[in-house]
């Protein structure tokens, strides 16, 4: 039964049994004692129905459902990270390169990049000859750029 019809015969039996005795002079105190009962089985459903509301069903996962492993070191060996890419347009123009100090900051496996991508370069924001691994060579060997 649902919450709307237990309330519904709740009230309808308060109700008859306030009215189920008779209409005398002499039976006030009856009618009276038939109210308050009626008042208080239907104070008693609503209280009932109100206390059903507050218990929280937890759901638990499965324990055997598998978790995310991280991913294997040599997967995250050739992961460049894209901040270290300098290029005059976006990063996969023929020119793109990734500077050899960022990569030491950034990259984990910055001293195993292989040497023969290894170029020098001028960087005119520090005014100096700088060292630093072409895109396209590093991709040839495997490496590829990523967001972290």
């Amino acid at each position: 039964m649902n919450r709307f019809a237990k309330l519904a015969t709740a009230a309808v039996a308060a109700a008859g049994m306030t009215m189920a005795a008779p209409a005398r002079a002499d039976n006030d105190a009856a009618k009276v004692i038939a109210g308050l009962l009626g008042v208080a089985i239907l104070g008693a459903v609503i209280s009932d129905l109100a206390d059903n509301d507050r218990h929280v069903t937890v759901v638990t996962p499965p324990k055997n459902q598998p978790q995310p492993r991280p991913l294997p070191k040599h997967f995250l060996r050739y992961t460049l990270p894209k901040d270290c890419v300098q290029s005059s347009g976006h990063s996969h123009s023929k020119n793109a390169l990734l500077a050899k100090s960022c990569l030491k900051r950034n990259f984990a496996f910055a001293d195993n990049l292989p040497k023969s991508c290894q170029v020098r370069y001028w960087n005119q924001k520090r005014s100096g000859v700088r060292k630093g691994y072409t895109l396209t060579c590093l991709e040839r060997h495997g490496y590829r750029v990523v967001r972290r």
